[in-house]
């Protein structure tokens, strides 16, 4: 599978997708030996070929569209000689990869409000990810994961720097809302984070969902609660909100104190706080210091807004460790440059108004009477109200300016 071997560069994308085809056939759900599959897989070390695809893949995407840009650049300068214009594009032909890597470059504002960046062997390697990591799930994958989104921040966008003077105002305007093979890898990556962290919470619900099946009194009880279905990144989840609230639920009148379990919280509430604390371990607040700072677009800086807050109203360990690295006061520096994306300020809405982000929907625009529909209804839940004492999800910080409201306060 060493892609250096068969010259990636070379042989383009068709290759590479073809071979991912057939490998997420044999962990797709239809497949009876999807598990065994994937385990195999994973024991072949798939995990890291596949991140390696994606930023090799990313980069060979940039170089093209750079070289055809520069080509477009020395056919705009009518001073060139042909001669000269003749040996610089010869050069560049033979450090560049060929015209199969050329793509079409998606939207940033479809692709902020959960659309697909719409790279097929992009997503082809998030989908294949996906499928193994459902099966087998280890800490060196995540820190896999992780560090190749924060690579992804060294794939630069140089469309129309040094260019300015030669292209007219509506291709630059046009080009400003496409998002170039850095950030949709990243965008790829981040959704792959949060679906797995959603995914794997759920998939312990349904594990204890199945224990009550096979007792008889509870069978009603199993009954009222629905399927769980697979979740998509940078969407709405239609599963109920375990997440945003049975994890970190508490009753607003439970005694001080007591040492009683509550009698509300979920039965496999510490194999799911396990679960959240390897997540948390690895996605530090650093990490999403780093890749906010690093997005220069809003789409992936929205991705990464949306899991943060999504581990921060769920995992008290994150939230403990995100207060004790300043809080909100850090991303000062980069959350305010995309204070007119409604996707970045409905995160930041959900964490002020106490409403779940897995249940709000994705908004192109802001609209104010949408808004106080939305989160009148979403909004202090009882499910979220927490105790005083208990650190972790929707608490107030020690120091306000920390606080979520000083960084809203700041994008407004």
């Amino acid at each position: 599978l060493n892609h250096q071997v068969w010259d990636l560069r070379r042989s383009g994308p068709k290759l590479p997708f073809r071979l991912l085809e057939f490998l997420n056939g044999l962990v797709s759900s239809h497949n009876l030996h999807a598990a065994f599959n994937a385990r195999r897989l994973h024991l072949l070390g798939i995990v890291r070929w596949v991140l390696h695809l994606i930023l090799e893949a990313a980069m060979l995407f940039n170089a093209a569209d750079d070289a055809s840009s520069s080509d477009s650049y020395s056919d705009g300068m009518g001073g060139l000689s042909q001669r000269h214009r003749g040996s610089a594009n010869s050069g560049a032909s033979s450090i560049s990869p060929g015209l199969q890597w050329h793509a079409s470059y998606p939207s940033i504002t479809s692709t902020s409000v959960g659309g697909d960046p719409g790279n097929p062997l992009l997503r082809g390697c998030k989908t294949l990810l996906r499928r193994v990591l459902t099966y087998m799930l280890t800490p060196g994958d995540l820190e896999g994961i992780a560090g190749a989104t924060v690579y992804t921040l060294s794939i630069s966008d140089n469309r129309g720097r040094g260019r300015s003077d030669i292209v007219d105002s509506a291709t630059s305007i046009n080009d400003c809302n496409k998002l170039s093979p850095g950030p949709v890898a990243r965008v790829y990556l981040l959704r792959l984070l949060e679906e797995l962290v959603v995914d794997g919470v759920n998939e312990i619900v349904v594990a204890n969902k199945d224990k009550n099946d096979v007792n008889q009194k509870d069978s009603t009880k199993s009954m009222d609660q629905p399927l769980v279905r697979p979740h998509s990144g940078g969407g709405t989840s239609n599963n109920p909100s375990y997440l945003a609230g049975s994890i970190i639920a508490r009753k607003k009148n439970r005694p001080q104190g007591q040492g009683d379990p509550d009698i509300n919280m979920h039965p496999n509430h510490q194999q799911a706080q396990a679960f959240l604390s390897a997540f948390s371990g690895i996605l530090t607040p650093v990490w999403f210091a780093c890749i906010l700072e690093g997005c220069m677009e809003e789409a992936s800086a929205g991705a990464a807004l949306r899991l943060m807050i999504l581990l921060l109203q769920s995992s008290p360990t994150f939230a403990a460790a995100f207060e004790d690295a300043g809080g909100f006061a850090p991303l000062v520096l980069s959350i305010p440059k995309f204070s007119t994306c409604p996707s970045i300020v409905l995160s930041m809405l959900s964490q002020l108004l106490h409403a779940p982000i897995l249940h709000l929907p994705c908004f192109g625009t802001l609209d104010a009477s949408q808004l106080c529909e939305v989160f009148e209804s979403a909004s202090d839940s009882t499910d979220l109200c927490l105790v005083d004492s208990t650190q972790g999800g929707i608490h107030t910080p020690s120091d306000p300016s920390c606080g979520i409201f000083a960084l809203l306060a700041e994008c407004l």
